[in-house]
């Protein structure tokens, strides 16, 4: 990982939400950047960023909220939370928080010239959005957060997932769903014995808060932090087929170990009597060999809402005892005292200080990895004079007896044929990197940040990627060293090896032979030291097809993509095969008629059986036979007619008077 250019809004905040979330506009080469200080959307330019240069990067901005106010009367705009661009369809969409905690978001979808295409309803509070990789839907996770505490006569609002239906000739006409937790509310208690944490005596439907979503075309995984859950949610249906626990990390295990402890040192212990709520906050997928797996970036997330009468919060702080005697004290844990679904005698602390990998399977999530206390190792060892330190202090060890490094996003790349899962730690700082090309058996790759540790910087920063406390956005550094040789430019290479020319005298140093590169079915492998091609021509890609699908008669086929079955690289499209038609068959009696009641008949399609024409077959009526006497009549007995349908066999019957009534009457 290299340092190759920054964006600086010019605005920061110690508390965060400057330049919190970017999205990448592939065909444009652009970043799109949420600027919360100004309320304005930064669309920074790339095109000076090169493997070789390291410039300023320059940036436009949109006026968001005074297009959106200009725009809807029934909506006071209160916050820009997130944007996700979708360069094939060329709009990005941006979600936008109601001033009032208590009232629906909107999306506005934006094109990628700055023009408001559209502005959709969303629920409560969207905090992220992102498009289906299809770029069908658009799905927004709304918190529901309960901003003025918890009490009679408060609202929590209910937390939700919008799905938007894009009609992509004219954005003004798609259609928004939302989806809301009411259906499990009558299953609290299965939740809770399942380890998914509520507040108590809250009901899931105003509980559940969706953090961040990671989707496919059809199915979108919904992270509930604070409940250390994920909920899957069909798009096909519009329901949540399962609300699952992500469990407890064990605190007692050496992999584990963890520094709880205030005191300068970086010291890690096991405790037998805690566990940590993973509870992530970026959720990423990764699929390999027919099989998907969803990534967590284990944070976690106290709740403190609302003040005096109305405050709520289930954070506390105890004493803990380490295996070896000593003690931890002020440690930051979940409040059992206002919280179900916490694990019996334990102490649970917020967040795994970790990232995870979790195997999708039919019945839930199986974690297959998990990167233990690697965060912590590598951090002390990488920055031993900052371990632990906050966003907004440089203070060794500030975070020890809270969340630790509070790993917040995790994102998924392919290079040189190798995946890598990239988490960001927001609290010191930076990028940990991993090679998750076997998912069970993930590996640690390298660690970087480029904060600026000083407390009064003389030259220009050196700053870190979406940086929402600094308000940066990628990384940038300038400056070299004074006197002796300028060894400063370029690697030079003859092919095989690359050294660097001093451009004052002419000295070669630091030669070397290409190392570190992998080559492609396309390409040769790259030098990791200085990024020149080397070794065998490749030898071209092996094809195979995929996602081939049969047309039906309402729905169109494909004829599938060539892709290389080596490198995954998608070589050429497929063409859409037209939807058939039905084909009428005869007509199917479906109900016979009787009597009394009508029949059905129907005209299927031959091939797909859909229903295509459905008449009516009246009721017959009954078929009477003529009156027949069944009984005669006496002096103080009736007498009785009857006469029987000749189809339904239905008896229909008629009195005669006893003679004694005739006489009685006359």
């Amino acid at each position: 990982m290299n340092k190759l250019g920054s964006y600086v809004t010019g605005v920061s905040n110690k508390d965060g939400g400057v330049a919190e979330i970017v999205s990448y506009d592939a065909k444009n080469n652009q970043a799109w950047v949420v600027n919360g200080a100004t309320g304005k959307l930064d669309i920074v330019d790339l095109s000076s960023v090169t493997c070789a240069v390291s410039t300023q990067m320059t940036a436009k901005s949109l006026d968001i909220k005074a297009l959106v106010n200009d725009v809807i009367s029934d909506f006071t705009y209160g916050d820009m939370t997130s944007v996700s661009v979708n360069s094939q369809l060329g709009i990005a969409a941006v979600a936008l928080q109601d001033e009032a905690c208590d009232k629906n978001g909107y999306v506005a979808f934006v094109s990628t010239d700055g023009e408001l295409l559209a502005l959709i309803p969303a629920g409560i509070q969207p905090d992220m959005v992102t498009f289906t990789p299809d770029g069908s839907k658009v799905l927004t996770a709304n918190e529901g957060e309960p901003r003025n505490g918890v009490g009679d006569g408060i609202t929590d609002s209910a937390g939700s997932v919008t799905i938007i239906t894009l009609n992509t000739q004219d954005l003004t006409q798609s259609t928004s769903d939302t989806i809301g937790f009411e259906a499990y509310d009558a299953r609290r208690g299965d939740l809770v014995n399942q380890g998914v944490i509520f507040r108590k005596d809250a009901l899931p439907s105003v509980d559940l808060e969706p953090e961040y979503i990671a989707c496919t075309d059809s199915i979108a995984y919904v992270a509930l932090q604070e409940a250390n859950a994920i909920a899957i949610l069909d798009l096909g249906t519009n329901t949540y087929t399962g609300i699952y626990s992500l469990g407890y990390k064990d605190l007692s295990l050496t992999e584990n170990a963890i520094d709880l402890v205030g005191d300068d040192q970086y010291v890690p212990k096991t405790y037998e009597n805690a566990v940590g709520a993973y509870m992530p906050d970026g959720i990423s997928l990764y699929t390999t060999g027919g099989q998907t797996y969803l990534l967590t970036a284990n944070e976690g997330d106290a709740r403190e809402w609302g003040s005096g009468d109305s405050e709520y919060l289930n954070e506390k702080k105890v004493t803990l005892t380490a295996a070896d005697g000593t003690e931890a004290k002020k440690v930051r844990v979940i409040d059992p005292d206002v919280t179900d679904g916490l694990p019996e005698e334990k102490n649970v602390l917020f967040g795994g200080r970790s990232f995870s990998i979790y195997r999708v399977d039919s019945n839930g999530l199986t974690q297959v990895y998990d990167s233990a206390n690697d965060f912590e190792e590598k951090t002390a060892a990488y920055l031993p004079g900052f371990f632990n330190c906050s966003n907004d202090d440089n203070e060794y060890d500030s975070r020890s007896t809270k969340k630790g490094p509070e790993p917040e996003s995790v994102t998924v790349g392919t290079v040189n044929g190798s995946t890598y899962a990239f988490v960001a730690l927001e609290r010191i700082g930076g990028l940990m990197m991993y090679d998750i090309t076997d998912p069970a058996n993930a590996s640690f790759v390298n660690y970087i940040n480029s904060r600026d540790f000083s407390e009064k910087p003389e030259a220009t920063p050196i700053l870190l990627a979406a940086c929402e406390v600094s308000g940066t956005v990628a990384a940038y550094s300038v400056g070299s060293v004074p006197g002796g040789h300028d060894f400063g430019g370029a690697w030079d290479s003859d092919g095989e090896n690359h050294w660097h020319t001093c451009a004052k005298c002419g000295t070669i140093a630091d030669e070397a032979s290409h190392t570190g590169g992998t080559a492609t079915c396309t390409e040769q492998a790259v030098c990791k030291e200085c990024g020149a091609s080397y070794g065998d021509a490749p030898e071209g890609h092996s094809i195979t097809r995929v996602n081939e699908k049969e047309a039906t008669c309402t729905e169109p086929g494909y004829t599938g993509d060539e892709v290389c079955t080596v490198c995954g690289e998608k070589v050429s499209c497929g063409e859409e095969i037209s939807a058939e038609g039905h084909s009428h068959g005869e007509w199917e009696t479906v109900k016979e008629a009787t009597c009394e009641e009508a029949g059905e008949k129907d005209i299927k399609c031959v091939n797909c059986g859909e229903v295509l024409e459905t008449e009516i077959i009246p009721a017959a009526g009954h078929n009477y036979s003529a009156w027949k006497l069944t009984r005669l009549p006496g002096w103080s007995r009736d007498g009785e007619l009857s006469r029987t349908c000749r189809t339904c066999g239905e008896t229909m019957t008629k009195i005669i008077k006893s003679f004694s009534s005739w006489f009685k009457w006359n």
